[in-house]
């Protein structure tokens, strides 16, 4: 096992599906201290939470609609008093939403789309910026989707 995560107090956003359920579940196995953040998926979220308690980490399950700047907010305080402090952020959450080609995008999904990739990362990362900083050695990572690359291309 890796020690360089022992201990260490993490946040992961999106963190109880997909890709960030993997991330989470290594993060664990790797000794650290979670905070899994959902919007649907409360069931994993509690499944990796217990998980990580009986491994004897500290470790909580926080639902949050990160387009809301007021939810990317609790959602930080909530992680520092329940894991004790904050070491790494990844932000994972985001979303295809739908596939529109841009002759058939209105701003609205245009607005939806930006708001759950961008805006909520941003939220999520101002809110924890001054408790990052009280670390020597803090991380942000931040994930995207291959979708921003393929745009409306649907496997051509």
């Amino acid at each position: 096992m890796n020690n360089k995560l022992k201990n260490k107090n993490i946040l992961i956003t999106a963190g109880a599906q997909g890709i960030g359920e993997a991330i989470t579940k290594h993060l664990i196995d790797s000794g650290a201290n979670v905070a899994i953040h959902y919007f649907s998926s409360e069931n994993a979220a509690n499944h990796l939470k217990q998980y990580a308690q009986s491994k004897g980490q500290k470790a909580a399950a926080i639902r949050g609609d990160l387009t809301s700047e007021n939810d990317a907010n609790a959602l930080i305080n909530q992680t520092v008093s329940a894991l004790g402090g904050l070491s790494i952020l990844i932000n994972n959450a985001g979303s295809l939403v739908a596939r529109r080609s841009l002759s058939n995008m209105d701003v609205e999904f245009w607005k939806e789309v930006i708001d759950i990739n961008l805006t909520s990362m941003m939220f999520v990362t101002k809110a924890a910026a001054p408790h990052l900083a009280k670390n020597e050695n803090s991380s942000i990572v931040n994930l995207a989707s291959l979708a921003g690359r393929k745009g409306d291309m649907q496997d051509r």
